[in-house]
């Protein structure tokens, strides 16, 4: 075996949640962290430990153990203690960019403000690497990135030091761990260790890495505590005198003094989800529907609509709500975790999941109503109004659109001007009258109700409005002495608009194109197959076929002045469990209903 650097690189690989609930993770991470913190402040020998490269850990430390803040400052600032670059370790796959973005700059930031953030774009253990963080990490100025999945040995060119770069071409240095982060989890100075283990693991490695003589060991893994012997395992080993140079290091230490730009000139390019080396998971992105439907909701929420509207507040002399949206992130983040986000956990960490899903999309929701109420307020004010209407534009350009907004009046029937005085065209699509219940009035002869007048609740269509990029418009909502109309729908079978027709014949559901004069059968129809995998993956079941819900019934056809809305059901019977799709003679069936609900818009 010729001569090699060996470096050690001790760290700890923390899910936040898994087969495990978080509260669970939080008990052993304060055990874990108290022992390592121990360690290192009194054994100068132990040079460096990777705390998995993400910040939340030791924020979330720091709540139970607030008295260790500057001896954690002490250990990072001095590069013996590496946290960052990350709050949470995310699954780039199953995240929106810009949260893999706003990840790195909270992981970043806090972790420079305890003294140093990793520089190494580290991604231990996430199912396969967004083609865009080559040029994520180049934005926040992280110079190497060493990650374990999602490369096939053939396109290393024989070496496992790449650059890696995204489609805009900008790159970062790049290393492939190919036995994962646990190769030296045990390691020892033992023959038996050395001649079972440790020699053949440094051998693969070494075949793999044809262009250096370094070798990166990492030696940890999931939740471990800090091996307290590694230093005089380190320094047994060098004493054997094996032709191999064996050094305590780091992640950062070793990207630094191994990385050459003439040796490594060999590029790989965009996204990463090669399966050779380790496993992908690559269905892991439609498991646990909820999971991903509520994140994509809180993302779209957080990034779209709440954070352009405190914009648009800050312009009209609005504070910023920074630290409540920081808030927000932080505990979104929780959910980009690995292993949280994919939904491979126990059902009773799902559902926690879930649930702080939902916690956050009730604050993002409470802040925008909040920052919609104060800027309709100053609005009015500013502008004179009694009853308005105020429309908002999120997006950074401007907006031609319909939109759908519910108000609230005390007139039965209104109309809408716009700034100018113009007539708006709306459709009414609802409208009820709302008792106004009563209030508690306490006079000298005790408490009466007193009953206070109704109000009416309409649900409209606005056909048209213009509104300016990050900014918004108004609308005067006036009394009208004309009822609003509507067309007579009893006994409609569909829809329709200049373009498509929509109808429901024979219980099936029937789209023509009336450019084409094109039909199309059961133009939806939904698809139901077993699913024999795990929590990772979807599997299908050998022998079962898909089970098609294409008969249609039709609820209602309602037609309004620029709106027409059509809603059907499909219903039918599915196997009640797994096991009914393989007893053909006897399964178990339940009911199964899918409402939807079409529009065509003039």
């Amino acid at each position: 075996m010729d001569s090699k650097r060996v470096y050690i690189v001790p760290h700890s690989h923390w899910d936040r949640e898994w087969y495990f609930t978080i509260e669970d993770s939080n008990l052993i991470l304060a055990e874990n962290m108290s022992h390592l913190l121990n360690v290192l402040k009194n054994d100068e020998s132990y040079t460096g430990y990777v705390f998995d490269g993400q910040l939340s850990v030791v924020e979330e430390y720091l709540k139970v153990e607030p008295g260790k803040k500057e001896l954690i400052k002490e250990l990072v600032t001095a590069k013996r203690l590496f946290i960052g670059p990350w709050y949470t370790q995310a699954d780039s796959l199953l995240v929106h960019k810009e949260s893999l973005v706003r990840n790195l700059l909270y992981g970043v930031l806090g972790a420079e403000a305890f003294g140093h953030s990793m520089n190494v774009g580290y991604l231990p253990d996430i199912f396969g690497q967004n083609t865009y963080l080559p040029s994520v990490f180049n934005g926040f100025g992280i110079d190497y990135s060493i990650l374990q999945r999602g490369i096939y040995t053939d396109e290393l060119n024989g070496d496992v030091h790449f650059n890696w770069e995204s489609p805009d071409g900008l790159g970062v240095k790049s290393a492939l761990l190919p036995l994962g982060y646990g190769p030296g989890k045990f390691l020892e100075a033992e023959e038996a260790y050395r001649e079972e283990t440790l020699y053949p693991l440094v051998d693969k490695i070494s075949r793999l890495s044809s262009r250096t003589n370094h070798i990166l060991f990492p030696s940890g893994g999931d939740q471990v505590l800090v091996r307290e012997q590694f230093p005089e395992t380190v320094s047994q080993l060098n004493k054997l005198e094996d032709g191999n140079t064996y050094v305590l290091s780091d992640y950062e230490t070793y990207m630094e003094e191994t990385w050459d730009d003439k040796a490594f000139t060999h590029t790989i390019k965009g996204e990463l989800i090669g399966t050779e080396l380790s496993r992908m998971h690559r269905t892991i992105r439609s498991q646990r529907y909820d999971i991903k439907y509520w994140n994509s909701l809180v993302e779209h929420k957080l990034i779209d609509q709440l954070e352009p509207l405190a914009v648009i507040g800050l312009q009209e002399g609005l504070t910023y709500p920074k630290a409540r949206i920081d808030e927000m992130w932080k505990e979104l983040f929780d959910v980009h975790a690995h292993d949280s986000i994919g939904g491979c956990n126990s059902d009773e960490t799902n559902r926690a999941i879930v649930e702080r899903l939902k916690k956050v999309n009730r604050q993002v929701d409470g802040l925008m109503n909040i920052i919609k109420k104060q800027l309709t307020q100053a609005v009015v004010k500013g502008n004179s109004l009694e009853n308005c209407l105020v429309v908002f534009n999120t997006q950074a350009k401007q907006s031609v659109q319909s939109f759908e907004t519910i108000l609230f009046t005390r007139e039965e029937h209104i109309v809408l001007e716009d700034a100018d005085g113009r007539n708006v065209s709306f459709s009414l699509i609802e409208s009820e009258y709302v008792d106004g219940g009563k209030k508690i009035q306490v006079t000298d002869e005790g408490e009466k109700q007193i009953p206070l007048p109704g109000y009416y609740k309409h649900k409209i269509l606005v056909q048209s409005a213009t509104i300016p990029s990050l900014g918004y418009t108004t609308f005067n909502i006036k009394p009208s002495e004309s009822k609003s109309s509507r067309e007579n729908d009893e006994g409609l079978k569909g829809v329709e608009n200049n373009l498509y027709k929509l109808v429901v014949d024979n219980n099936k559901l029937i789209a023509t194109d009336k450019t084409s004069g094109t039909d199309i059968k059961n133009f939806i129809r939904f698809e139901d197959t077993a699913d024999a995998g795990d929590s990772y993956d979807y599997s299908p079941l050998v022998g079962s076929e898909a089970i098609y819900l294409t008969e249609t019934e039709l609820v209602s056809a309602e037609v309004f002045e620029h709106v027409q809305k059509m809603t059907v059901t499909h219903k039918g019977k599915l196997p009640a469990r797994l096991n009914d799709r393989k007893d053909s003679d006897s399964p178990e069936m339940v009911d199964f209903e899918v409402t939807t609900i079409l529009e065509l818009r003039s």
